[in-house]
């Protein structure tokens, strides 16, 4: 039990924090990629930059976006 156990606990002390940096990189290359076409709308109350082109609310927080 006590070795089933430590090996969950060391897989998902690998997993976790691999999976975390994994979406913060895919995130930012997306937000790179929209700023770059000239798509990219940020929101106005929390900032996130990775909204589709004709979306009208912001999918983080829901605030309206701002018009092209």
């Amino acid at each position: 039990f006590i070795a089933s156990f430590m090996m969950l606990l060391g897989w998902g002390t690998l997993a976790v924090p691999t999976g975390i940096v994994t979406a913060e990189l895919t995130s930012r290359r997306i937000a790179n990629r929209l700023d770059e076409a000239g798509i990219a709308r940020s929101c106005p109350k929390c900032g996130q930059l990775t909204h589709l082109p004709d979306a009208h609310f912001c999918h983080s927080c829901g605030t309206g976006l701002p018009g092209k």
